[in-house]
């Protein structure tokens, strides 16, 4: 290693910084897409950030702390910096060059689609941040990378935005495809907290919101589940992950309320009685607050999109 680097700046001003220079490939609705980043963001713990950041590493090597473990990332892997990491150290070799796709938590749920599936994502992520790729599922997501820079590159048309997003999407599919399947191999750490008797309370946490109905939606409800006090369980979700306990819960229930409108055929008020709203009334008023209209305006505009 030779070179070495103290964390000084979170991932978001890094990429801002780069993004200046013309280190961005791609900027966009919660995407970027970045080509060679030698300044690594630099702070003494990355922690808090509102992206989840994938690090595919094209030559050389990388050595990066996080939450206390050391990885050694080269060709062979994908590093995965998800919300609940840390980087705390990391030195990167010479010749280190890599392709960084850093999407936005609200993006990703927007890919993903399914709210518990993006707490699940997120969990697998934290436990293995660092992703072993086969030759052939190397190949293949430095294909969609090239693809990706190609339909950059070409002439623009009317689709041209859309067809960029999609191949996007896809490439982010194809990532959590892969470690699913390295999840069903054993190749990867099965997530150990799932009998929310392990792990740490935020982990706990998250298990037990991503497996609720959001029919409850009381701090004191988790807090009681995990047999803690609700001012304790509050702090140290906060201080983890830079939200509260509420927080959480109201975002995940606002994307079960997008999921519900855009992928299902339920009537509002369905779906209101589904989330166990006191009323249709009460289901708008929330809505409109988290998403900007009612929910029929939301999922008639969404349709026309």
């Amino acid at each position: 290693m030779k070179e070495k680097k103290d964390i000084q700046q979170t991932i978001e001003k890094a990429l801002t910084r780069a993004k200046e220079k013309g280190e961005v490939t791609y900027a966009d609705e919660g995407i970027l897409i970045v080509d060679d980043i030698r300044n690594l963001p630099r702070e003494e713990t990355m922690q808090n950030r509102d992206m989840t950041i994938f690090v595919l590493c094209k030559e050389g090597h990388m050595q990066v702390n996080i939450n206390g473990k050391t990885y050694d990332t080269t060709p062979r892997h994908l590093l995965v910096c998800s919300r609940l990491h840390v980087l705390t150290e990391a030195m990167i070799s010479t010749d280190f060059r890599c392709s960084i796709i850093a999407v936005t938590n609200d993006r990703l749920q927007d890919i993903v689609r399914e709210p518990s599936q993006t707490v699940s994502h997120w969990l697998l992520f934290t436990n293995n941040p660092l992703i072993p790729l086969s030759e052939d599922d190397r190949i293949l997501l430095e294909s969609y990378r090239s693809f990706i820079e190609k339909r950059l590159t070409r002439t623009k048309h009317n689709h041209s935005h859309r067809v960029i997003q999609l191949l996007i999407n896809a490439a982010i599919h194809e990532i959590i495809g892969i470690c699913l399947k390295l999840k069903e191999e054993n190749k990867i750490q099965e997530n150990p907290i799932n009998n929310k008797a392990s792990g740490t309370i935020t982990q706990r946490f998250l298990v037990l919101l991503s497996e609720n109905s959001l029919k409850e939606r009381s701090v004191q409800y988790y807090a009681d589940r995990l047999c803690i006090s609700a001012k304790y369980f509050s702090v140290v979700v906060r201080n983890e992950t830079g939200k509260t306990p509420s927080e959480w819960i109201r975002e995940q229930l606002t994307e079960r309320i997008r999921h519900l409108l855009l992928e299902t055929n339920l009537s509002i008020k369905e779906i209101c009685n589904m989330l166990d709203f006191p009323n249709p009334s009460f289901f708008g008023k929330f809505v409109k607050q988290q998403l900007g209209c009612s929910p029929l305006e939301f999922r008639k505009r969404k349709m026309k999109q």
